[in-house]
């Protein structure tokens, strides 16, 4: 997920860019975008760990959405910032530095989920897990796990991706990124739909604010 809209940041209250905050229509583009979740994708798709930039704006996108892992980790927090307790909620600045670096967003996203997540059972997993950080990084990763490369990813959108259906067994994300690996390296194809039929990783869902856009317009949402 990328965040949702931020201060400029020409804006001199914030000497850093890692402190913007969300404008006050960001958080109305956060707040749908958390609805379209839970009514379009439905509660297959509410995310179970979360793993966050530790932007503001980032922080600031997840309280908006009022996503239930939130609401788990604020009622464990120990700190005013909502930023202690639950394990299922982790920010790291490394998710914010590495967005903005060619080529290595999406090899730091696999180690990430590897490292972070647990493990699941044969071929079903319940666990959902959520990235949400920036551009260019992002849209790239996305583009680099389904083999599509028109997927934009503007402020306040999420990507669904599935693991498709491949091994007759995955026990560990380890194994199942290996899957892909291999799946995407057997395949002869170029053309980004038939890359997309064969990739490891399928794109079910493209959320806006304004509901799903697997290829529709982005109505009032700002490109940038």
């Amino acid at each position: 997920m990328r965040h949702s809209e931020a201060e400029e940041a020409i804006n001199p209250k914030y000497s850093r860019d890692i402190d913007r905050p969300l404008t006050e229509r960001g958080v109305s583009y956060a707040k749908k975008l958390g609805e379209n979740l839970k009514t379009i994708a439905g509660e297959e798709w509410a995310p179970t760990r979360i793993i966050c930039s530790s932007a503001k704006r980032t922080k600031e996108t997840l309280v908006a959405m009022d996503l239930e892992c939130m609401k788990k980790k604020k009622e464990s927090a120990t700190d005013k910032d909502g930023d202690g307790g639950d394990n299922a909620v982790l920010f790291l600045g490394s998710i914010y530095h590495y967005a903005g670096m060619d080529g290595v967003f999406g090899s730091h996203v696999e180690h990430l989920i590897v490292g972070e997540s647990e493990t699941f059972d044969k071929e079903q997993t319940d666990e959902v897990v959520l990235i949400c950080g920036h551009n260019r990084g992002l849209e790239e990763a996305v583009r680099e796990f389904t083999g599509l490369s028109d997927v934009e990813m503007n402020v306040a959108s999420l990507a669904c991706l599935r693991k498709t259906k491949v091994a007759k067994t995955r026990e560990t994300w380890e194994q199942a990124f290996e899957e892909g690996k291999n799946a995407s390296s057997s395949s002869s194809s170029s053309s980004s739909s038939s890359s997309s039929s064969s990739s490891f990783w399928t794109l079910e869902h493209l959320l806006d604010p304004n509901g799903q856009c697997l290829d529709c317009g982005w109505g009032d949402v700002p490109r940038g």
